[in-house]
């Protein structure tokens, strides 16, 4: 491609050779909602061909699909305040509904951890009602003040999965064993190199293994997967005497 085309020389430009490529390719446009983009047909094949991918790999863990609301208490994101606090100023927030001020605003979903941690704590009552492997697909939205098509805007589609267990033992299997799935989706499906890092240091309550950032040449560093195990279970809820350790190795043969 050359500047006859329309492109920008990568070697001149690279953050306008890359939003000229997105938009000579028809792969996504501007929006008249500023920080949005509409995804077109070309580039919403990219994200279905990615999200099957995706899906047959979960699903080959025995995460089953789910989708919880859009909008969410925003007493739910204050009793979890230290999670989300980075999300807080790119919050977007509903006072009125209906033409009425709502009793409760409610926070347009930046992310779903509290209102599905509110579904299962309600689901779980038991070791017996356990595992459970819940995957979303969906949309979040986050106030960003500086966007990019594809890459950084206000609203975006999304994978989050939410899983708990009997033990530690097999939560920290399924954090092994998503590291693998996770560098396969990368390297197979969406043609990333394998490589980020599962820092060590960084760990929650049991373990937490996250590799979040992926850095396209001089373009704005962006959020990878992750995966964490954010604790153990309430004691209120029944144990099991002798868990057994589910090898979800054994599932992916």
């Amino acid at each position: 491609m050359s500047a006859e085309q329309g492109i920008t020389p990568r070697a001149d430009d690279f953050s306008a050779w890359y939003n000229d490529v997105v938009m000579r390719a028809e792969l996504a446009d501007y929006s008249p909602v500023r920080g949005c983009m509409v995804i077109r047909p070309r580039g919403y094949r990219i994200w279905e061909l990615m999200q099957r991918a995706l899906d047959d790999l979960f699903r080959a863990t025995g995460h089953e699909n789910a989708y919880f609301p859009l909008f969410i208490p925003q007493s739910f994101l204050a009793k979890e305040a230290e999670h989300v606090e980075g999300f807080a100023p790119q919050t977007a927030v509903v006072t009125i509904g209906g033409g009425k001020e709502l009793e409760e605003p409610l926070v347009v979903r930046p992310t779903s951890e509290t209102i599905i941690y509110s579904m299962l704590a309600k689901w779980i009552q038991s070791y017996r009602d356990l595992p459970v492997l819940i995957n979303q697909w969906a949309n979040v939205v986050r106030w960003e003040m500086r966007t990019r098509l594809f890459l950084r805007t206000t609203e975006f589609l999304w994978q989050e999965g939410h899983t708990a267990h009997a033990t530690e033992a097999e939560a920290e299997e399924l954090t092994r064993t998503g590291h693998p799935i996770l560098g396969a989706a990368k390297s197979q499906a969406v043609r990333l190199p394998r490589g980020c890092p599962f820092p060590e240091g960084e760990r929650g309550v049991l373990v937490r293994r996250v590799a979040r950032r992926l850095v396209l040449e001089p373009l704005d560093e962006c959020a990878g997967s992750f995966l964490r195990c954010l604790g153990s279970l309430p004691e209120d809820i029944e144990s099991p005497p002798s868990p057994p350790v589910t090898k979800l190795r054994d599932r992916l043969g």
